[in-house]
């Protein structure tokens, strides 16, 4: 067993240089906490547009920094297909803003995409390890 030990010892110092012992604890490190996210819950939901799925666009959570509010950093996701998830929320009140681009336009000389519909804002709280919130904005863009 020893001689299997040290000889595992001495490749791995060889591949990782005089540096061996760094790059050791950080590859222990990263092993046993790993890199996942950050705690807190996780909002998922659905985003349309008149009914109809949004393709592409995001979800930002905005923490409500008025009595009650946790005031805890903000935190977006990507909507794919209609879809999006947010991990990592605190308890506590949120403004939640979606926005949609619409893939379809053609981009704009200065590299900017249009929009599906103004950015559509909502209140609410994050109460458990996992919720769900679903925003439908309308076609009028209200």
């Amino acid at each position: 067993m020893a001689a299997w030990s040290a000889g595992l010892t001495k490749r791995l110092h060889v591949l990782v240089g005089h540096h061996g012992q760094i790059v050791m604890f950080a590859m222990l490190f990263y092993a046993l906490v790993g890199c996942g996210d950050s705690g807190g819950s996780q909002v998922t939901g659905r985003v349309t547009h008149g009914g109809e799925p949004v393709q592409n666009g995001a979800v930002t959570f905005v923490p409500d920094f008025n009595p009650g509010g946790n005031g805890p950093p903000s935190r977006w996701g990507d909507v794919k297909a209609g879809q999006y998830r947010v991990r990592g929320l605190q308890p506590g009140k949120y403004t939640v803003t979606v926005s949609g681009i619409d893939v379809a336009a053609p981009e704009t000389p200065g590299g900017t995409v249009a929009q599906l519909f103004p950015p559509a804002s909502h209140s609410i709280e994050v109460t458990g390890s996992k919720m769900t919130f679903d925003v439908d904005v309308p076609k009028d863009g209200s």
